[in-house]
């Protein structure tokens, strides 16, 4: 197991050569008093322009332009000016102390890195300053040494007990909640028996919709069964991790977004992935390299109902690839609606992408959203 499982798609490489070079007017970063530089990034940590609405970070530190690095201590303080974390890199490598603070000015977790790795215990803590957890990280694996519920209950106490925790469902997903629940044994600071992973609603009270079950045995995974009534969804594994996850380290690729909701929210890397599992389920390209330029239009109700999707230049494609394509984008259910003066309405939609397959692999490229009336 890994300790955090970061979710990069490459949407736009940014070449930090000089502010110049930023691509279609947007301005992701600028020079800082002092000889530092300011970055502006969303709450994922993708840069974003300036003065982009998703705008959430704004990070303050030196930086090697010759090789792309940051360099020195960093700060980086949300929208109302208030510092959430601190860290340090030496050439471009993460070194020393990080810390993360809550909107209130409490830490909300502290660590140490050596050469980029995490060392020693990583301890989470509640706003109100009652610790939460501490784990022990080392190059493959982690440790749950100690745990606390927010009733300040210890589940766990020096690597034995019961892990009991909700944590948060980062981007747009095919199944809607935007909380999980997993729970199990923890033996020697590692998982071990049953556990279980559950959908947490909590639209009128809290409920719990299982999933799936894990078996472990001494922190080691030897089977996964996911419960029946899922099988139609996208499930990202790679979601439902064991501890709190933080994306400060995306920084450091320097990936981009442009300024639309569909790509804040992560709309059109789902319908990507929800493509590239269809299309990869009924064997497409049967091992031949392919690409396939994509465009189709469809209308959206205000209610993100989708009806009418059309392919566009279909005499480019053949029998077999108009009936697969038209089946795939008919895989999506719901779309974002537009909205116009905050109001949701009824509007066209082009959406553009490029297939790629190789040596069997598919591969779809950013997909492009263009909404007619509305954003």
């Amino acid at each position: 197991m890994k300790k955090i499982v970061y979710l990069i798609t490459l949407l736009c490489a940014v070449l930090l050569q000089e502010t110049k070079a930023q691509p279609n007017g947007a301005l992701y970063f600028e020079d800082a008093p002092n000889n530092m530089m300011r970055f502006y990034f969303d709450q994922n940590y993708f840069l974003v322009d300036k003065n982009c609405e998703f705008k959430y970070v704004e990070r303050v530190s030196s930086f090697d332009k010759k090789t792309n690095k940051f360099e020195g201590v960093f700060k980086d303080f949300d929208p109302n000016g208030r510092l959430i974390l601190t860290g340090h890199y030496q050439e471009g490598k993460k070194q020393g102390e990080f810390k993360a603070f809550h909107p209130n000015g409490a830490l909300k977790w502290e660590t140490n890195f050596i050469n980029d790795a995490p060392s020693g215990s990583w301890k989470y803590y509640y706003p109100d300053g009652k610790p939460m957890l501490f784990v022990t990280i080392t190059l493959n694996n982690f440790y749950i040494n100690q745990y606390w519920n927010r009733e300040g209950t210890q589940l766990v106490k020096d690597g034995e007990g019961k892990y009991d925790i909700d944590l948060p469902i980062v981007g747009f997903t095919d199944h809607g909640y935007t909380r999980f629940n997993r729970q199990g044994k923890v033996k020697n600071g590692q998982p071990d028996g049953i556990w279980y992973i559950s959908f947490v609603d909590e639209r009128k009270r809290r409920d719990t919709h299982l999933l799936f079950i894990e078996q472990y045995e001494d922190g080691r995974l030897n089977g996964k069964n996911f419960e029946e009534g899922f099988e139609h969804l996208l499930i990202a594994e790679e979601d439902f991790v064991f501890t709190p996850n933080d994306y400060f380290p995306r920084a450091e690729f320097m990936l981009s977004k442009r300024c639309s909701f569909d790509e804040f929210t992560g709309f059109n890397i789902f319908i990507a992935n929800k493509f590239t599992k269809y299309l990869s389920e009924v064997g497409y390209s049967n091992n031949q390299d392919v690409q396939k330029e994509i465009t189709y239009v469809v209308n959206v109700s205000k209610n993100g109902v989708p009806s009418s999707a059309k392919l566009e230049n279909i005499a480019s494609f053949s029998k077999e690839e108009r009936f697969h394509f038209n089946q795939m984008i008919n895989q999506i259910g719901y779309y974002l609606p537009s909205y116009n003066q905050s109001l949701p309405i009824a509007d066209i939609l082009t959406i553009k992408f490029v297939i790629q397959s190789q040596a069997g692999t598919i591969h779809i490229s950013p997909v492009q959203i263009q909404r007619e009336k509305g954003v």
